[in-house]
């Protein structure tokens, strides 16, 4: 047990932290029915967040996605709402809306306004690094994974600088370590040797990636491997994302391995598109690698947001002999997918980009 958690929430838990760090992509809304509920059907935003309950305000973050989606808020209220969690007390509300920035960052404003979104998180969560370092450093409980969760948005996203030197530093302190030194970490540490990994890898890839691959070679714990797996995805250098993605198919992995890999990779945005030239210049090798079939491997593209990518995708699988109207499931639901994200960032796209951009 982990304070009121049993051993399985814990590990629910955790398992959405290192979501969060490997793959940072925003959640499908849920229907929900907290204060959703003046006569207009306006979704109405409380005062402040710590007047809500923890399962309120969770309802509420998806009410505040669902509601930007079917026009029923305005981008106003809806970034209002966002910025309301950064002032909650308790760690886990605070750290609810960040695949929803994450997910506005990489795909619906425009690449000019990413900066915007980079500041915006840093003037909302920067002046609590110090609490949610001390959180994640001595506590071991489901606020300490919520401040991990933070601290992996402001250092990876937001490239908080402060974040990445000590992360760095850290991941220096990993790869010298002898194998089973940290067998017996808590789940919150895991997620900082998680984190800090991932860091180095998007800053200096070149020198942290054969780094990673050695340590690799020699890592036998099945979790260990994960995660320098999943910090590799996180590489920003085109050359050496290349010899990322080669790794998917050198046979140097397991079937699950590969396929933890090419999903880490697609969810990564900044090179998404390399990642698509590639797999179609390797598909069946990497179907043969992965042992899975079209479906699974078409799972991965539905992160796309561009009809430029729509297209590419559907005359790609239509030249591998299915026909138009003869998809598999899985790459019809990744066109439909795609389709939405596309709607969503016509209709409010623009407008999310004014506001990001504004004062």
């Amino acid at each position: 047990m982990v304070g009121d958690l049993s051993d399985l929430e814990f590990k629910s838990m955790l398992r959405k932290l290192l979501s969060v760090i490997t793959v940072l992509v925003l959640f499908g809304a849920t229907s929900s029915a907290y204060a959703v509920g003046n006569k207009q059907g306006r979704l109405k935003l409380p005062d402040h967040i710590d007047q809500v309950s923890l399962s309120e305000a969770l309802v509420l973050e998806r009410d505040l996605y669902r509601g930007i989606h079917d026009g029923s808020i305005s981008v106003r209220t809806y970034m209002r709402g966002l910025s309301q969690f950064s002032r909650a007390r308790d760690l886990r509300v605070a750290a609810a809306p960040i695949e929803q920035f994450a997910h506005i960052h990489d795909t619906i404003v425009e690449s000019y306004a990413r900066p915007n979104v980079r500041d915006r998180f840093i003037e909302l969560y920067g002046g609590r690094i110090g609490d949610l370092r001390r959180r994640a450093e001595t506590q071991n409980d489901p606020e300490s994974t919520a401040a991990v969760q933070l601290l992996a948005f402001l250092a990876l996203k937001a490239e908080h600088p402060a974040i990445r030197e000590d992360e760095m530093a850290l991941a220096d302190q990993i790869l010298i370590e002898q194998p089973g030194h940290r067998s017996t970490l808590t789940p919150v540490q895991e997620a900082r040797y998680a984190l800090a990994l991932s860091v180095a890898v998007k800053h200096d890839g070149e020198t942290y990636v054969p780094l990673l691959f050695e340590k690799l070679e020699r890592a036998e714990n099945p979790k260990r491997r994960s995660q320098i797996l999943s910090a590799t995805s996180w590489v920003s250098d085109p050359e050496v994302y290349r010899t990322v993605l080669e790794r998917l198919v050198d046979e140097s992995l397991s079937p699950d391995e590969a396929r933890q890999l090419l999903a880490a990779l697609f969810a990564n945005a900044n090179n998404r598109w390399a990642g698509w030239r590639w797999l179609k210049e390797n598909y069946d090798a990497t179907r043969e690698a992965l042992d899975v079939s079209d479906n699974e491997i078409a799972g991965v593209l539905g992160s796309f947001c561009t009809r430029k990518a729509h297209r590419d995708i559907g005359n790609f699988y239509r030249s591998k002999s299915f026909g138009v109207t003869e998809f598999p499931n899985g790459v019809t639901q990744a066109l439909n997918q795609i389709d939405r994200c596309i709607s969503f960032r016509q209709k409010k796209g623009n407008e999310i980009t004014s506001y990001m951009a504004g004062p």
